[in-house]
């Protein structure tokens, strides 16, 4: 084992420590959730870290293919909503620049996710693509959703 995962084994392990025996046994006994312990994980960045390496089974190229396709997946959706953005102020100093800009960078990002999807797709990169889709369209279901509630409470 490298020095790296010893490291973060170790802050895992005293994290653990702070909720003993005693602590199991008693929301055992009420069938109660470990809040305290999932936020504690949560806080520390080892909840999100804990779950990816246990789905993907700890395999270093699944994780490779999931951040790189992530990167530029994220990273495309960002430009692109940039572009979006330039291109309904297109009446403001320096837009044209800045659209520019823009779209060349989304060209870029979707260029490499392409090749990225395109070559690496049965080693993961499907998998990267239906998580971040997954946030992507649970952050759009819940923009739909304060829009129309602002709509409903405009009627008031």
């Amino acid at each position: 084992m490298t020095d790296d995962y010893t490291d973060i084994r170790e802050q895992v392990q005293k994290l653990c420590a702070q909720y003993p025996g005693e602590y199991w046994r008693k929301l055992d006994a009420e069938r109660a959730y470990p809040t305290e312990f999932v936020e504690a994980l949560t806080a520390s960045g080892f909840l999100g870290a804990l779950t990816i390496l246990w789905w993907t089974a700890g395999s270093v190229s699944l994780l490779v293919v999931l951040y790189a396709v992530s990167v530029f997946l994220t990273f495309a959706l960002a430009l692109w909503g940039l572009s979006v953005y330039w291109w309904r102020h297109r009446h403001a100093k320096r837009r044209l620049r800045r659209l520019l800009l823009s779209l060349s960078g989304f060209t870029l990002c979707a260029t490499i996710l392409v090749l990225l999807v395109g070559t690496r797709f049965d080693e993961g990169a499907w998998m990267a693509l239906l998580i971040v889709g997954a946030i992507a369209g649970l952050c759009i279901t819940v923009r739909r959703h304060y829009a129309h509630t602002k709509r409903l409470l405009a009627r008031i």
